[in-house]
């Protein structure tokens, strides 16, 4: 199989669209009910803002970091169980199957 077929990059231009949305709107909701006074900020919920961020633009500018990032975004989505373990497993198994690792360089 082809590695620049639009069908074999389908699921991670999704998981990008989702990444930039779910954070996206976090953060709109994180401004939106603390306002910008930072004391109110818990660091869990800044640091995971970072991280989704981060991730968005490794998967985007395809640094083998940005895949690093996504693999340990599916490993933690791993333990939500069912749901995050059906999708992460989903998302692996594509991993593997289409040989990802080879585009980031």
């Amino acid at each position: 199989m082809a590695l620049n077929t639009f069908s074999d990059k389908k699921p991670i231009q999704y998981f990008k669209i989702y990444l930039i949305v779910s954070t996206t709107l976090g953060g709109l909701l994180m401004y939106s009910t603390m306002g910008n006074d930072l004391q109110y900020y818990s660091p869990f919920t800044l640091v995971m803002l970072i991280w989704h961020i981060m991730t968005i633009i490794g998967i985007c500018s395809k640094y083998k970091w940005g895949f690093y990032l996504f693999k340990f975004y599916l490993i933690v989505l791993y333990i939500g169980f069912p749901i995050g373990t059906y999708i992460a497993k989903r998302y692996f198994d594509y991993i593997k199957e289409h040989e990802i690792e080879r585009r980031y360089a």
